[in-house]
């Protein structure tokens, strides 16, 4: 009988191992984002996981610097940014006129991305990019 309960409780400390709520370790990943050669001003940046078994991860651009968490793993990488156009003025969502904005950075580097990268599972990761018209 005890036999049976230490190997039930061993089980089942077995089982509890790993389990909780902080989920799978996720890394530092930093790094800077130019454009032409110059920090970009301001954009996003999305980590799109090359395998099914990843998840997305993104964060913003902040003079020219982002940082974000990530899964280790191999993934494609998206830069998105835009700016006012001038002069130009659009509908506003409550009925106003709003300036209208323009994505500038190619397609190369979001929407047909050829960016790539890979997370390191280390405390550390950096990862600096550079686009360009």
């Amino acid at each position: 009988m005890k036999l049976r309960f230490s190997v039930c409780v061993l089980s089942c400390a077995s089982f509890l191992v790993g389990c909780g709520p902080s989920g799978p370790e996720v890394y530092s990943v930093k790094g800077e984002v130019k454009y032409n050669s110059e920090p970009l001003a301001t954009g996003d940046i999305i980590f799109e996981p090359t395998d099914s078994e990843g998840a997305a991860s993104g964060g913003s651009i902040i003079q020219g610097k982002y940082s974000i968490k990530a899964l280790p793993g191999k993934y494609k990488v998206k830069i998105n940014a835009s700016r006012e156009i001038p002069g130009k003025m659009i509908p506003g969502p409550s009925g106003g006129q709003i300036p209208a904005r323009e994505d500038y950075i190619p397609a190369k580097f979001n929407t047909k991305t050829e960016l790539t990268a890979e997370v390191d599972a280390e405390p550390e990761n950096t990862i600096n990019f550079e686009t360009a018209k």
